[in-house]
């Protein structure tokens, strides 16, 4: 039975216990790739993301790029990694604002090189925009690989990050 939620209904996270959140996050396929931030989210403002029906989404081989978007609520200060748990993504944009309502990008995936900010072993790790207890915030990821696409997303505290790890 599909998920009848609409995505702009979709609650905010507020569980950072190191779980896949592909049910908890919404995707819009990229069918041409060229789309930018500013489309993307024009795009969803007119609801045409879709919730994902699955913890980790899998989408499959495409020549598309995949956006998720991400919106989280923190209730604590403590910093927050957000985790595509997958070594194999090519190419990873990761889009957040700031308090002055600043959109910036960080340019990653396994044929980049290694850049400030983000976390790379056999899985990539972003660090989620600070926020004072009770305020929510959205991070946009563009996705795309010429090999079968798998987003297995968490957000997690570095203590669950390292529990996460063990367990693995």
């Amino acid at each position: 039975m599909p998920n009848l939620l609409l995505a702009e209904q979709l609650p905010a996270i507020e569980s950072f216990e190191y779980d896949n959140i592909g049910k908890k996050i919404t995707w819009y396929e990229d069918k041409t790739s060229l789309l930018d931030i500013a489309d993307v989210r024009a795009l969803d403002s007119l609801g045409e993301f879709k919730v994902g029906e699955h913890e980790i989404l899998n989408f499959g081989q495409s020549k598309s790029a995949f956006w998720l978007k991400v919106r989280f609520k923190v209730r604590n200060e403590y910093p927050l990694q957000l985790i595509l748990d997958a070594p194999n993504v090519e190419h990873i944009d990761y889009y957040w604002t700031d308090q002055d309502g600043n959109t910036h990008v960080l340019k990653s995936g396994c044929l980049h090189n290694e850049v400030q900010g983000v976390s790379i072993s056999n899985s990539f790790m972003f660090k989620l925009p600070s926020l004072k207890a009770g305020q929510e915030a959205i991070v946009y990821l563009k996705l795309k690989a010429s090999n079968i696409l798998m987003a297995p997303i968490k957000i997690s505290t570095a203590d669950g990050i390292l529990k996460g790890a063990a367990f693995k």
